[in-house]
């Protein structure tokens, strides 16, 4: 349940009655289909609220991470200058912009995300993200769960992803490739992106990162962050990436 897995076991006699086995032409082909779509889970974000940028800074809660990055092995290093000035920070600045989409989380595979972000940066630049695909390929501390999972506890004490956010709960996380184009300009066709609708790590007014555990505060900052493809030049914005936050955002359930 920690990773946002549940199960349920339910233990009867032998000699209950067992359910009605279905028959006729096709119904092991409709009970598979029945199976399927009870496990596909789908959910709609909607970004709201004010809009931020982070900017690179120093992470504000070092003393509470450094235990935790002992665990990352050869990834250590580079997280700890992160620490230092990365994009978890409390640099941050007003934006403007919107981002809404659909993503299905349909088990190990066949995940898949629908969705358009737009925005504008600090130096007045626009920006497009047309979401395309999900990322599957699991990395050390970094599993991707398919591309998409729903209510992920992760981050901060959870050795689950860099601890350079605080422990979170998600009602959806996932990994994703996307286009990105700047000015109308198309920047990459593989761009990596990282989204989750988390419980609420910033507080109003300055936005700064409130809390090392943050798990229990409500549901309702959308993140969505931006990094180059493997090999690819870094983004001409501060650091490189894009990091921006909507911080009073909301979720349904898709309609069927």
């Amino acid at each position: 349940k920690k990773l946002g897995m549940d199960t349920h076991l339910k233990v009867v006699s032998a000699t209950s009655p067992a359910p009605p086995a279905p028959s006729g032409y096709g119904a092991s082909e409709m009970g598979e289909a029945h199976m399927k779509a009870e496990r596909v889970q789908a959910i709609r974000v909607t970004g709201g609220g004010p809009v931020i940028q982070i900017l690179p800074g120093p992470f504000p809660f070092p003393d509470s991470a450094a235990p935790i990055l002992a665990a990352f092995g050869d990834e250590r290093e580079g997280l700890e200058s992160q620490v230092k000035n990365g994009p978890y920070s409390n640099n941050v600045v007003r934006s403007a912009g919107t981002f809404a989409f659909t993503a299905w989380d349909k088990g190990a595979v066949r995940d898949s995300v629908d969705g358009v972000a737009e925005f504008a940066t600090q130096d007045g630049a626009r920006w497009k993200l047309v979401l395309d695909r999900v990322q599957t390929k699991d990395v050390p501390h970094h599993p991707r769960f398919g591309g998409v999972i729903m209510g992920l506890y992760y981050h901060g004490v959870t050795q689950v992803h860099t601890p350079l956010v605080p422990t979170i709960n998600s009602a959806v996380a996932l990994w994703a490739i996307g286009h990105l184009y700047k000015n109308d300009v198309l920047v990459t066709d593989n761009a990596m992106v990282h989204v989750m609708l988390l419980s609420r790590t910033r507080r109003d007014g300055d936005f700064a990162l409130t809390c090392w555990d943050c798990s229990k505060n409500k549901i309702e900052e959308l993140q969505l962050q931006i990094l180059p493809g493997p090999g690819e030049p870094k983004f001409d914005a501060p650091g490189g990436f894009l990091f921006v936050n909507w911080e009073k955002s909301s979720s349904r359930k898709p309609a069927s």
